[in-house]
């Protein structure tokens, strides 16, 4: 009853509100998915998003098939430029909907970023293997095709995701 309460209040956008509930249920139900996983959503939603993090990792962990737990978990994670974790969690996000191109394009990012762009570019391809035209994908695989020192490759990625004069601009500065 508690949590759905906190629920309420949490939809209603009263998040200094629904904080404490959500933290009374953890307290008799530390295992509660749902309370570690809503409350970690609303400490990110009230602008402490490295406090969300352990909740929203307590959620996965409690219940490893819950998408949300870690799609969300990566997304505030690449945020916080946690590269290694969030590409941990994208891997598991894409464990259970491997069809999704979103979450291959953000582990690619996760991955861009920890230097690894060969394995960056093969996670954009496989976005666009699900979803041909789909921009971000291709203008992450432009970054990480020039991070291989692929420019004309990048080129034709990122006129695709159709940024023509920011694609020559880019590979032009990278050039010198």
């Amino acid at each position: 009853m508690l949590l759905k309460t906190a629920e309420e209040i949490h939809t209603a956008g009263r998040l200094t509100e629904a904080i404490p509930l959500y933290e009374q249920v953890l307290a008799r139900e530390p295992r509660n998915h749902r309370a570690n996983y809503l409350l970690g959503i609303a400490l990110y939603q009230s602008g402490k998003p490295r406090s969300s993090i352990p909740f929203l990792k307590a959620a996965a962990e409690i219940n490893p098939d819950a998408l949300e737990s870690w799609r969300d978990l990566g997304i505030i994670l690449l945020k916080l430029r946690d590269f290694e974790q969030a590409e941990a969690a994208f891997a598991q996000a894409l464990r259970i909907a491997p069809a999704n191109p979103q979450f291959h394009v953000n582990r690619g990012i996760a991955l861009r970023n920890l230097g690894q762009a060969q394995q960056a570019a093969d996670c954009h391809r496989a976005a666009l293997q699900l979803q041909p035209d789909f921009a971000e994908a291709h203008y992450h695989l432009g970054s990480a095709l020039l991070q291989l020192d692929r420019p004309e490759q990048a080129l034709a990625s990122f006129r695709r995701a159709g940024i023509d004069r920011i694609a020559e601009a880019l590979v032009a500065a990278q050039a010198k």
